[in-house]
Order: C-alpha cells, then sequence, then structure tokens
C-alpha cells in the first residue's frame, strides 16, 4: 500500500521517483526505477519521507549472472 501524503511530500520536494510504501516493520522508501533494492523500515511515513529529503536513498541490487 503506498502512503499518499508522504508520497506527495518527496512530489513537492522534486524527489519523483521514490515512493513511501507499508511494510511489515512500518513505512520504508522505494525507488520506482529499480525491480531489486533494499532499504530500512521507519517508524511513520512522514518520517521515511523527511529521511529521503534529508539525503536517504534505497540501495540497488544489481542480479546475479
Amino acid at each position: 500500500m503506498k502512503y499518499k501524503r508522504a508520497t506527495q511530500k518527496l512530489r513537492d520536494a522534486g524527489i519523483k521517483h521514490i515512493t513511501i510504501y507499508r511494510q511489515l516493520y512500518g513505512a520504508a522508501p522505494e525507488d520506482d526505477r529499480w525491480e531489486r533494492q533494499t532499504s530500512r523500515c521507519f517508524k511513520t511515513p512522514l518520517e521515511a519521507a523527511q529521511a529521503v529529503i534529508d539525503g536517504f536513498r534505497p540501495v540497488h541490487i544489481l542480479p546475479q549472472d
């Protein structure tokens, strides 16, 4: 499930490719351009959005050959 308010906060800040999603342990930012990635969970969606604005980014995982 996508958190609309937190994602809109990112769009207003000019970050178009990251979306905040609901995960098992909280809210996690995910990059829409990548299929495989790792991220971390934050307690609230707005905390996750603020972390992305401050510079946190998910890590892209390259597929195995």
